[in-house]
């Protein structure tokens, strides 16, 4: 059995406060957490070449 998280998201949109709600699995979280890691990598390897640091 996946075992599932639950998030509660405060919005502010036109002035308005709105509360979402979210749920994914941990295994999808942290394929989502790990993509995001490595794009972020790739993004500062590219920002450091192109500054010639």
């Amino acid at each position: 059995m996946s075992k599932n998280i639950k998030f509660n998201i405060q919005l502010t949109i036109d002035g308005k406060k709105q509360i979402v709600s979210a749920a994914m699995s941990v295994q999808e979280l942290a394929r989502n957490l790990n993509s995001a890691r490595t794009n972020g990598d790739l993004l500062r390897n590219s920002l450091l070449r192109s500054v010639g640091v």
